[in-house]
């Protein structure tokens, strides 16, 4: 069995834990010496013995030998301390170099980080700036529309004349038909049988607002107009941009358990509580909808 000359513990020669020293022979283990050839004793530079020369039994051969012997214990300090030099400049340059890719990091991760919050900045404004372009050409659409008015569920007749059926109308709601435009019909046939929408621009928005103000004086049906014995309710609503339509559907399927009225009014989107509150919201987008569910 053998045992670490430093801890006196078991040593395994076959697991390659262990070292023998190349100069005293004995064994260690690869933890216990920090050198991989020679254990820490051997590995101290040895210190020269003075030197003695005994006068009556020495001879000049016995003395030059001793002094060779000392000279070689020096040289071999030199040589160590030469090669311990080498090694600490050796690391002393790779830590210097270290440092410096430290150094140079670190400032270039705050370069980065200084560009990466520029270009959250300017993201931010271009957010704000394609906001207010996007509002600008909604607001410029719908003023487009403020002189126009939409009628739905008015049925469609074989060969109508569409204007003409708007003059009948107006007549209904003594109206004057000579503040009608024109009028059409928008979107695709559906599925469902629904007659399109009939869009008409009337020659200026007080005619609209005419319009608008009449209809709430009577319940309006097809029989009326056209006689064929239908009930179906026809309803005259401002013409909007499609943007500010999807926005009214939105807030009424998400806030109507909230919000008694709502409605648009001029091209806004409008939410009232209940007959009491006397307070009105404007919803101008999505987020606003998920702002007054919270409550």
């Amino acid at each position: 069995m053998v045992n670490c000359k430093k801890c006196k513990q078991y040593v395994s020669k076959t697991k390659g834990d262990s070292i023998q020293c190349k100069d005293c022979g004995d064994n260690y283990h690869k933890t216990c010496v920090t050198d991989s050839k020679k254990c820490d004793a051997c590995c101290k530079p040895q210190s020269p013995k003075i030197l003695q020369v005994d006068a009556k039994n020495s001879t000049a051969e016995s003395v030059l030998a001793e002094i060779n012997d000392k000279l070689s214990v020096m040289y071999s300090m030199k040589k160590q301390m030469d090669e311990m030099t080498d090694t600490i400049e050796f690391y002393a340059e790779k830590y210097q170099k270290l440092i410096e890719f430290q150094t140079e990091t670190i400032d270039r991760l705050k370069k980065n980080d200084n560009k990466v919050a520029d270009l959250i900045q300017k993201n931010i404004h271009l957010e704000k700036r394609n906001r207010a372009l996007e509002e600008r050409v909604q607001s410029l659409e719908q003023r487009d529309l403020e002189q126009n008015i939409e009628i739905v569920g008015m049925e469609k007749k074989e060969k109508e004349v569409t204007v003409e059926l708007v003059k009948k109308l107006a007549d209904i709601l003594e109206l004057n038909q000579a503040d009608i435009e024109s009028a059409w019909r928008v979107g695709k046939e559906k599925e469902n049988g629904k007659p399109r929408p009939i869009v008409v621009r009337l020659r200026h928005r007080g005619a609209r607002d005419q319009w608008l103000r009449a209809r709430k004086s009577r319940r309006l049906t097809n029989t009326q107009l056209l006689g064929n014995n239908s009930e179906t309710p026809i309803y005259i609503n401002e013409n909007v941009t499609k943007e500010t339509r999807d926005l009214f559907w939105l807030t009424k399927a998400q806030l109507r358990a909230t919000f008694k009225y709502i409605w648009i009014q001029n091209g806004r989107v409008l939410v009232k509580r209940n007959q009491e509150d006397k307070k009105t919201y404007q919803i101008r987008e999505e987020s606003d909808i998920s702002l007054y569910n919270k409550g």
